[in-house]
């Protein structure tokens, strides 16, 4: 890959505003791309969603695990972190993870519409549980949360909402902004 320009490698911001859509985090997975490979060594990356896109936030999750062994990331909760963008704020550098004191967080299990034929509906039911396992698995490999704890907050099939305080102590983020 070719190493970008010296005013972008100087930079290292990367937003992700908004929902967690294909095409934001296409971007998102290019600018963190180009900016390790350009040698950069802190990404700051700043969140503020409702979710999105389980499979999407895998894809960043994925490349933010793989930039973080040559580069810092610096994770930055403000406005809303809410569904898939809690595991993307908990995914930084541990220690340089920062949430707003007026952010909102929320978690809750994957949700899904199915519709069509029962072998069908079937079928994406097994894949969706095998994508709330492993999210449980990523969010507790990230987190103090043990699997264990997450299954049971995600159990009780409501939003939970945390304050900034609270992610903290869950090990989502490290300190208040």
């Amino acid at each position: 890959m070719e190493p970008r320009d010296e005013g972008v490698k100087a930079l290292g911001l990367i937003n992700l505003y908004g929902p967690v859509t294909e095409e934001r985090c296409e971007e998102v997975i290019d600018l963190m791309i180009r900016y390790t490979y350009a040698g950069g060594d802190l990404i700051q990356f700043m969140i503020s969603t409702h979710g999105g896109l389980v499979t999407e936030m895998f894809g960043v999750y994925d490349v933010m695990r793989m930039c973080r062994e040559d580069c810092e990331i610096m994770t930055f909760g403000v406005g809303k972190v809410m569904s898939a963008g809690v595991l993307l704020l908990a995914a930084g550098t541990k220690g340089s993870r920062v949430i707003g004191e007026n952010c909102k967080i929320m978690m809750h299990g994957l949700r899904a519409g199915q519709e069509g034929y029962l072998p069908k509906i079937l079928h994406d039911v097994e894949d969706l549980v095998k994508m709330e396992e492993q999210y449980i698995k990523c969010l507790a490999a990230e987190t103090n949360m043990t699997k264990a704890y997450i299954k049971r907050l995600f159990k009780k099939q409501l939003d939970v909402f945390l304050t900034a305080e609270e992610a903290i102590d869950l090990g989502i983020a490290d300190k208040i902004l």
